[in-house]
């Protein structure tokens, strides 16, 4: 069910015990000189159609958040970014919405990095702000990294923005706005034992710094492997795996199908 292509009345008709509210956190970008701005909210946004294609019953699909928190990327032209105060106010008013339709779960599916640790706070917060409502959160490629892991071609440090996965998938989704002959590996991977790391395996110490300081044209990993049937594998598997989350948080296991 995807909530703004229903009219009111659908939604007031739903069963507030089996129905779970579901949101994309994404963002517009850069991504590098191969992958257009919209890339993690075409991503995110198909993860979770493919996830509500399973429990077409279950599942209330939000309009995504489109600009994410990309400070970190403004030194490449085109890219948008708010505050963490920003998303954090966003994220409590989406779920005050729900909640005063009676709704009183929500998941968030976070499809950009930069997001991770505003999601995480705002889910901390409405323990105080909105008890009422039982949030979760998950970044996709932490939910699935087992399975996207034995998927992989690309060595440590291949994975991790316009890398070999979101090349892949995007080659799946919108092959028209991917320039593969600009495409090239990118980013100073770190051998720090505190410091590196990539998308599935991230470095045990948080830091902060600009995309331009650690690589030469906005890119983190190897996107000369990606290809469109990989890009379908990866979508299946992490679909599969914002599914299986889905019915654990709504006690329907065994449901998903498709």
């Amino acid at each position: 069910m995807i909530l703004d292509e229903l009219a009111w009345p659908e939604i007031e008709a739903l069963d507030r015990g089996r129905v779970l509210p579901i949101c994309v956190l994404a963002a517009t970008e850069q991504h590098s000189l191969h992958l257009p701005l919209c890339t993690d909210r075409l991503i995110g946004s198909e993860v979770v159609r493919r996830a509500e294609r399973r429990l077409p019953d279950t599942l209330l699909v939000l309009p995504p958040v489109a600009v994410g928190c990309s400070a970190h990327h403004l030194d490449f032209a085109g890219t948008l970014s708010i505050r963490h105060a920003t998303m954090l106010a966003t994220i409590e008013d989406l779920a005050d919405s729900i909640a005063r339709h009676g709704f009183r779960k929500l998941l968030l599916i976070n499809s950009h990095g930069g997001n991770h640790a505003a999601m995480v706070v705002a889910i901390q917060q409405m323990l105080e702000t909105l008890p009422e409502v039982a949030a979760a959160g998950a970044s996709y490629w932490s939910l699935a990294a087992p399975a996207l892991a034995e998927l992989r071609e690309s060595g440590p440090g291949g994975m991790g923005h316009a890398c070999e996965l979101e090349t892949s998938i995007m080659l799946r989704l919108r092959p028209d706005l991917v320039h593969m002959e600009r495409a090239g590996r990118d980013g100073d991977y770190s051998l720090s034992r505190f410091f590196g790391g990539e998308m599935l395996q991230p470095p045990p110490v948080a830091a902060a710094r600009p995309f331009r300081e650690f690589t030469r044209h906005g890119g983190f990993g190897d996107p000369s492997t990606a290809s469109a049937e990989k890009g379908e594998r990866f979508l299946e598997v992490i679909a599969g795996a914002v599914a299986a989350l889905c019915l654990e948080m709504t006690g329907a296991e065994g449901e998903a199908h498709g």
